[in-house]
């Protein structure tokens, strides 16, 4: 088994197929508390990775497969996570300001306390979804699929909700006055 460090520098790596090969590699896999600034792991495949309080600030992660990753307290402030599946993953108190989640599948995951302001959420699948506390201030949720979500005591402020699909979504004491 190689050390960690070099899985890392194999994650940081501009070769896509030596990125996926280090992922599937090491799978599971625990990056917690390792930074990955700008990383491109672009259309990586991870199951039960974990990224608790990992750093992937600005770091591309278009179409993804990360179900069920474990990544409480992340910073992906700036992320590009356009059409990856984080289905049943854990994004507690993750910061994914003006992060691109367009068209991403999060279907029952837990974003409880995450810090969404700013970002891009158009198109996104949220059925189902723990966003208990998150903050949403100026996010874009156009189209989104937001059934069943909890979202009591968000941050809505400034947020975009055109066409999004809300049937059975809980918003209790969350302030909807300055929402489109």
């Amino acid at each position: 088994e190689k050390p960690l460090p070099d899985i890392v520098a194999k994650l940081r790596s501009s070769d896509y197929k030596e990125v996926a090969s280090a992922i599937e590699q090491f799978s599971p896999l625990d990056l917690s508390d390792r930074s990955l600034r700008r990383a491109n792991l672009m259309g990586v495949v991870g199951g039960s990775i974990k990224l608790n309080g990992a750093d992937l600030s600005g770091a591309t992660l278009i179409a993804a497969k990360l179900v069920g990753a474990e990544a409480i307290s992340v910073r992906m402030e700036g992320a590009y996570l356009s059409s990856a599946r984080l289905e049943k993953s854990y994004l507690i108190r993750a910061d994914l300001r003006r992060a691109d989640l367009s068209s991403a599948k999060m279907i029952n995951s837990s974003l409880m306390g995450a810090n969404l302001a700013g970002a891009n959420l158009v198109n996104t699948s949220l059925q189902g979804a723990d966003l208990f506390r998150a903050d949403l201030r100026g996010a874009d949720l156009y189209n989104s699929k937001l059934q069943a979500a909890n979202l009591d005591d968000t941050k809505m402020e400034g947020a975009t909700l055109w066409d999004a699909e809300l049937q059975g979504a809980s918003f209790s004491g969350s302030n909807l006055d300055c929402v489109d």
